[in-house]
């Protein structure tokens, strides 16, 4: 319910649609007819992004897997590579932070980073009041599971953990998926209005 927030969102809406439009705009040498409303229906009526553009790439014969789409047109520096007109850092931790939420970091290891410059991210995100990173997801190792987790530690962030799903059949983000988060991280739906998992004393 928070205005400030919700015209924020409305904002950056527009600024995807934007972005819908332009990776259409790329591709139209591939002569798909209607391109953005079939990719806004694979995204069930909301903004297309990439994943749901390569659904349409798939059915409409241009490629034969998703896979294949963004190795040849979606995938970094292929066409449909839009990059996202993204506000900064700071501006969106003070959207989630003064409408009472709390700013959490997700997955970090999916930027592919280097390990200092996720350091150096991680800091900056904490200065600007983040209060929270996402140390288990879909799709990592054990190895970037303990980076992370030793990441939350050192930043004193509270911890997160989630699939990452966006549909079904993509084994990188399949609900379940992820793997235990470490011990001695403080949750932070432990800090929700609501805290979730905090039994009182009996």
């Amino acid at each position: 319910a928070d205005k400030d927030l919700n015209a924020a969102l409305e904002r950056q809406n527009d600024n995807r649609w934007r972005r819908a439009r332009t990776i259409a705009e790329k591709l139209s040498k591939l002569r798909i007819d209607h391109l953005v409303e079939k990719a806004t229906g694979k995204a069930g009526g909301d903004v297309p992004g990439r994943p749901h553009f390569a659904r349409v790439l798939v059915e409409e014969g241009a490629v034969k897997d998703s896979a294949q789409a963004f190795k040849r047109y979606l995938g970094s520096g292929k066409a449909g590579d839009v990059k996202g007109f993204w506000p900064s850092l700071e501006e969106v931790v003070q959207w989630v932070t003064r409408a009472g939420g709390i700013a959490v970091l997700a997955h970090p290891r999916k930027y592919k980073l280097t390990a200092t410059k996720l350091r150096a991210l991680t800091g900056d995100f904490r200065q600007a009041g983040g209060r929270a990173i996402e140390v288990s997801t879909s799709g990592q190792s054990s190895g970037d599971l303990g980076f992370l987790a030793e990441l939350c530690r050192r930043e004193n962030l509270l911890a997160s953990q989630g699939s990452d799903f966006h549909f079904p059949g993509a084994p990188w983000c399949e609900l379940g998926s992820i793997m235990k988060m470490p011990d001695g991280l403080e949750p932070v739906w432990h800090h929700f209005r609501q805290p979730v998992g905090i039994h009182p004393a009996v």
